[in-house]
């Protein structure tokens, strides 16, 4: 045993249960099993419940440990988040754990139950029938483990937190492309709001030249399978695999040992399509698939011809759609739809320009997000090789948490451009121009809101010493200078036109390939990116949650920068203060705090104060 690390039973230092007190009849955040994800750190409530009986009872923070068979089996171990300074309930197959103060640190507590050994343990103590099996509480407390000293324990914590809170940023950036490109989805193709739609005429209920079709028309169904002569490794997609928009995992096999029902071929750029219990979205994209990748022929494996993937998924899962399918089901115990229900759907196909315009925007974010959770799975599985090593103390700590440090404030460094005087407004043209250039099918993009965004993509999405100006002025941060210099020389240069819509006056695109010129010549692909999606953050909004964001930021800011004490209260009072124009959004605020920290939006004291 390692010098200073100690034999104790689990139950003597650890709260298991925790003591949590709620109200019966009132209702609190709910976590139920399935929202538990075995490779993923943080589980969050969707909704909340009013507590009517029983239920695991827990706080921030808290572990929450799957007692029952398969789930426990399966890894469902997370700890709980974004409670909204409540306790909070869920299933009562649920462990709860929880650090005792000066003995044990409640991550590291998470890291330890995560541990193959501890959860092996609990998997041998499970008593009952057959398929409803149950770890055993007494044995699980009486479980005697090496316990670190504190200091050490939250080192080893830190250092595994560090990949977890990677994973974590990574599913953000996930779920924010996923929403920019369903949001965008709904407004072009569902509420008929595409750019150029007020001089379209309609026709039987559709834009002229927008045809519906069968789907077996624009797409091959189970195209590909293999055939009896196949040998060697197949890397198989079975249902089970498979949540909404994600392959959880692939299961690798030799095809001799391979499942009878690893048949289907599936290839870039496919759409898979759980037939089984359609209710549940098991849905997913094929994305730049290594060799052989197999499907279960549980899924119906749709390739798209005429249109493009990130167009027909799109349409393929929307909640019309999911309901289509969910009512063909037959079967009351294992409710499935055949091929043919996928064959004769019908399909909304708009103009083919309308579609490629849509593709040009979102199938990089599809390239995006594969390549986000690629990054996560080489997280995992780096932190799953570390975890039992830190455990038994086989690492030295603090070797490894210098070199976890020196990696993890890289980013942040490098994050920040050092500029020559002489590029800086050529840069920040560059910025303001991609900024009008992503904001093209915005109907309500208005000055008010160019200025925020451009505030929010210099200070948070680009971060370049680019020589700024911003000051205090009743709508947020603005640079006047640059900002009103910039706009009179795009308008008169025909960059850029206004049309007035009632007050608004709506920033339009004029020479689109000029101001495309400018942004190539002085942004890189990564840097557009970053602003892209600071942008469309903000898709389908007014000018009111820019400006409230943006002066958030600024505020909160401003306090890290000087060092200030910094709560939610503060960083209202200050909105508040910013500008006596700052009262109509009384009682807005505390929502919009709570976005910010949801998609990353949260300042890290770059830059000056405004």
């Amino acid at each position: 045993m390692m010098e200073g690390w100690k034999e104790v039973k689990f139950g003597d230092v650890v709260q298991f249960p925790p003591k949590v007190r709620l109200k019966k009849g009132k209702s609190y955040p709910f976590i139920p099993m399935e929202n538990l994800d075995s490779g993923i750190k943080y589980v969050k409530p969707l909704m909340e419940k009013e507590i009517t009986g029983g239920g695991a009872k827990f706080e921030e923070g808290d572990t929450l440990f799957s007692r029952i068979t398969p789930c426990l089996q399966n890894g469902k171990i997370a700890q709980a988040k974004d409670l909204g300074n409540k306790p909070g309930f869920g299933s009562t197959e649920y462990f709860v754990f929880r650090g005792k103060d000066d003995v044990t640190n409640t991550d590291f507590v998470y890291y330890l139950s995560k541990s193959q050994w501890f959860k092996g343990n609990a998997e041998n103590s499970m008593v009952g029938s057959s398929g409803r099996q149950r770890a055993d509480a007494g044995f699980v407390r009486n479980l005697k483990i090496h316990l670190p000293p504190l200091p050490t324990q939250r080192k080893i914590a830190s250092i595994l937190s560090a990949y977890d809170d990677l994973i974590e940023n990574n599913l953000k950036r996930i779920q924010l492309l996923e929403e920019q490109a369903q949001l965008t989805y709904e407004e072009w193709f569902v509420r008929f709001k595409f750019p150029g739609h007020e001089e379209v005429e309609f026709v039987d209920g559709l834009p002229e030249g927008w045809e519906e079709k069968e789907l077996n028309e624009i797409a091959s169904v189970n195209a590909k399978s293999i055939n009896k002569s196949f040998s060697g490794d197949i890397f198989y997609i079975d249902i089970k695999s498979v949540s909404p928009n994600n392959i959880d995992f692939k299961t690798k096999y030799n095809i001799k040992d391979a499942p009878g029902r690893a048949k289907r071929i599936v290839k870039h750029g496919d759409i898979i399509w759980s037939c089984v219990r359609p209710n549940r979205k098991s849905h997913a994209i094929i994305w730049e698939p290594k060799k052989n990748w197999i499907a279960s022929t549980g899924f119906c494996v749709i390739s798209p011809n005429e249109v493009p993937t990130s167009y027909l998924y799109q349409f393929l899962t929307t909640e019309t759609f999911v309901g289509y399918l969910t009512n063909l089901a037959g079967g009351a115990a294992y409710p499935a739809v055949k091929a043919e229900h996928f064959k004769k759907a019908k399909v909304i196909i708009p103009t083919k320009e309308l579609v490629l315009k849509y593709d040009s925007y979102f199938s990089k974010s599809i390239n995006i997000i594969w390549s986000l959770k690629e990054q996560n799975q080489l997280l995992k599985e780096a932190r799953d090789i570390l975890l039992p090593r830190l455990m038994s103390g086989m690492i030295d700590v603090e070797t490894l948490l210098g070199e976890t440090a020196q990696k993890s404030t890289a980013p942040n460094q490098s994050k920040v451009r050092k500029l020559n005087p002489d590029t800086t407004i050529e840069k920040r043209k560059a910025i303001a121009a991609y900024i009008i250039l992503e904001s093209e099918v915005e109907e309500q993009f208005g000055k008010v809101k160019f200025e925020k965004l451009l505030h929010l993509s210099e200070f948070h999405a680009v971060c370049g010493n680019y020589e700024r100006n911003y000051k205090k002025f009743a709508a947020g941060p603005l640079d006047t200078k640059f900002t009103y210099a910039f706009l009179n020389e795009a308008e008169k240069n025909n960059l850029i036109t206004y049309q007035k819509m009632g007050k608004l006056e709506r920033i339009r695109v004029g020479d689109k390939e000029k101001l495309q010129e400018i942004v190539a010549a002085q942004l890189d692909k990564e840097t557009q990116e970053e602003i892209k999606e600071t942008v469309r953050l903000f898709l389908g909004s007014n000018y009111e949650k820019p400006e409230m964001v943006s002066t958030l930021y600024a505020v909160w800011n401003n306090r890290i920068i000087k060092n200030e004490m910094i709560n939610d209260e503060l960083i209202k009072k200050d909105f508040f203060e910013w500008d006596d124009n700052k009262k109509k959004y009384k009682g807005k605020l505390d929502r919009e705090l709570t976005w910010m920290r949801k998609h990353g939006v949260v300042p890290e004291g770059w830059g000056e104060v405004i």
